[in-house]
């Protein structure tokens, strides 16, 4: 990996990890053969800050305050895949990026400035009309 690694993630069977850092790229790694297997520019992004994995998504967090959501699915399509969402509620580098077991909510955060937290819930997960609280 060029630069130094900000931070990493693992998807959740562990055989494969998620790293970004300060040249604003972002590298999968299969664990299993210990190589990088794929390395795209996180878009609009110069240093990458934080970065997290879900079944479906990968969200990365960067220095400006900018958080990328990516389709996982997609990300193998293509050598430069480009973020679904882009999110600039915050003004300060992402220090937290999280989500919950299933990846439909996704929360970020800055410790640079007191109770910045913000939470995105997925309008890209798929429910069945019975599972819609009325």
């Amino acid at each position: 990996m060029n630069g130094e690694v900000q931070d990493v993630a693992f998807n959740s069977s562990g055989s494969v990890m998620f790293s970004t850092g300060t040249f604003g790229e972002v590298y999968e790694w299969d664990m299993e053969n210990r190589v990088c297997v794929a390395k795209f520019p996180d878009e609009g992004t110069i240093v990458g800050s934080a970065i997290a994995v879900t079944p479906n998504f990968l969200a990365t967090g960067s220095s400006s305050g900018i958080v990328n959501v990516y389709d996982r699915e997609n990300m193998s399509n293509s050598s430069v895949p480009k973020p679904i969402k882009s999110l600039m509620n915050l003004t300060t580098r992402v220090t937290s990026l999280t989500s919950n077991h299933s990846g439909e909510i996704l929360a970020f955060a800055s410790y640079e400035k007191r109770d910045v937290i913000k939470l995105l819930v997925s309008i890209f997960c798929k429910y069945s009309r019975s599972s819609v609280i009325r």
